[in-house]
């Protein structure tokens, strides 16, 4: 196709970010140290080589592509030029900070695992049967393996991963440990508000299922008075220069605290025959319905071109 003389591809760059949640309820997810390291340990580089194939690009560590108005500049991924060496002895150095948390063995020995409290430091990741979530779900085991978490994963239908973070039953919201998820993400600071704007962990279920779903922050059971206070203040800010500065002190407070480890951004091909369509101009955005996993149609933001 891309040696007819009339066709041309155009890069997308789609608001989406392949996302990796963590039941922050759970220890040792409830430890900061702990977070970071997986967030060094874990291969970006060998992620967008073998699951995206290139097609995809290091993540800003808030779930918003740089692209985005609202998005913190700077707030990319910190140890891509860093070896695999480098990144693992960063991320051993702060799991071995950790009480409780088994020091690095020197040599490691082959299979390692460390023990927290006494127990195994291994978990189950919850992976739809998507191709591209289980190939983040191998580079995410590889990883980990290395600084001695282990991770396995079988994977299974998204809605049945889904429900088992967002829809919870009885009283039992501790029943997931990891999830890979990723979503098309509008291009603004809307629908971050409304994933982690939400103080407070997710309340107890009296039965039965949930009518709602759960936002990220409820679902992962992440709290954060400071940010938490910020998101309701640039709700009511009218001045644009002083909300996207608010916008901003949130990320940083995001990233500090980090809640979510962001894996790759996304990048789609879309072919276009510059014989019929001349005279067009890019960046401009476009949206496309979907239907989502709840049944619910919902807008999927794509860049995509326009005539003049």
């Amino acid at each position: 196709m891309t040696q007819d003389p009339n066709i041309e591809v155009y890069y997308a760059e789609l608001n989406f970010t392949q996302q990796l949640m963590m039941n922050l309820r759970k220890a040792p997810f409830n430890i900061l140290k702990f977070r970071q390291a997986m967030n060094i340990a874990i291969d970006r580089n060998m992620m967008i080589d073998s699951v995206v194939q290139g097609y995809g690009y290091i993540p800003n560590q808030v779930p918003m592509v740089p692209s985005v108005t609202s998005a913190l500049p700077d707030a990319k991924w910190p140890h891509e030029l860093k070896t695999v060496e480098e990144r693992v002895a960063l991320a051993d150095a702060l799991l071995d900070e950790i009480p409780l948390m088994s020091k690095t063995p020197s040599p490691k020995p082959a299979g390692w695992t460390r023990t927290y409290d006494g127990n195994l430091v291994q978990f189950t990741l919850l992976v739809s049967t998507a191709v591209d979530s289980t190939r983040s779900a191998e580079v995410i085991q590889s990883s980990l393996a290395k600084v001695g978490i282990k991770i396995n994963f079988t994977p299974e239908s998204f809605i049945t991963a889904f429900a088992k973070v967002y829809r919870h039953k009885g009283n039992a919201p501790l029943g997931w440990d990891l999830f890979i998820t990723g979503a098309p993400f509008a291009p603004n600071f809307t629908t971050f508000y409304n994933s982690w704007s939400r103080p407070g962990p997710a309340p107890l279920a009296e039965g039965g299922v949930w009518q709602d779903r759960l936002t990220q922050s409820e679902g992962a059971g992440w709290t954060n008075t400071a940010a938490q206070s910020k998101f309701e203040e640039q709700n009511r800010e009218m001045d644009p220069v002083a909300r996207l500065a608010l916008q901003h002190e949130i990320q940083e407070l995001f990233i500090a605290d980090m809640p979510l480890i962001c894996l790759y951004h996304t990048i789609t091909c879309v072919p276009y025959r510059t014989d019929q369509f001349t005279g067009w101009i890019d960046d401009m955005y476009c949206v496309v319905y979907h239907k989502n996993c709840e049944g619910y149609w919902s807008p999927y933001h794509l860049l995509a071109l326009r005539p003049k």
